[in-house]
């Protein structure tokens, strides 16, 4: 939904739309100070932008903090900030690899953008992929249908599509995805 403001304005301000993620701290400023009271929506949609990353963060830190609370017995306090701190070596790396640090190149990429492709192009397609590999081969089928039928309280009318998909078609469609990021 963004991208419908910001490439545009892109477009007609002459910039590089292959930025990336920067793109919106190189475009939006621009078009901000062009409105009339750009600065009000300027400080309004980034600290929108610092509540969105705040709630994405916290989503994302639930795993690991329920992760550590199981297995290691943690209070959910201190496992979140074991999880935060454990995050903080990354993150700072990732934030100064776009400045300070932008230099330091992964297989002709800074850090951040390593980490983006790592992260979009090979851990995503292979956890799908060993998603699908687990559901649809590992996990006995009446167990599937069990838990997703809520133990036959919803009638699951497309099951036997929805495991044929899960085991033939979707694992090689994530494959062909996941091959064809070597084929760029």
């Amino acid at each position: 939904l963004a991208a419908i403001a910001i490439f545009p304005a892109v477009f007609s301000m002459g910039l590089d739309p292959g930025q990336g993620p920067q793109l919106v701290f190189v475009t939006l400023p621009h078009v901000f100070n062009q409105m009339p009271g750009g600065s009000i929506f300027a400080i309004i949609f980034f600290l929108l932008l610092v509540v969105t990353t705040l709630t994405s963060t916290i989503s994302l830190l639930e795993v690991v903090t329920a992760y550590f609370g199981e297995e290691f017995n943690m209070k959910r306090g201190k496992a979140s900030v074991l999880a935060s701190a454990l995050c903080v070596p990354l993150v700072v790396l990732a934030s100064l690899s776009l400045g300070q640090l932008g230099h330091i190149q992964l297989f002709h990429c800074n850090i951040f953008d390593f980490l983006d492709k790592i992260t979009s192009q090979i851990f995503m397609p292979l956890g799908g992929l060993l998603i699908c590999i687990f559901v649809g081969w590992i996990l006995p089928g009446k167990d599937l249908h069990e838990s997703l039928s809520n133990k036959g309280k919803i009638k699951l009318r497309i099951w036997s599509v929805f495991y044929f998909l899960v085991r033939y078609v979707s694992p090689v469609v994530i494959l062909l995805i996941f091959l064809g990021q070597f084929l760029r």
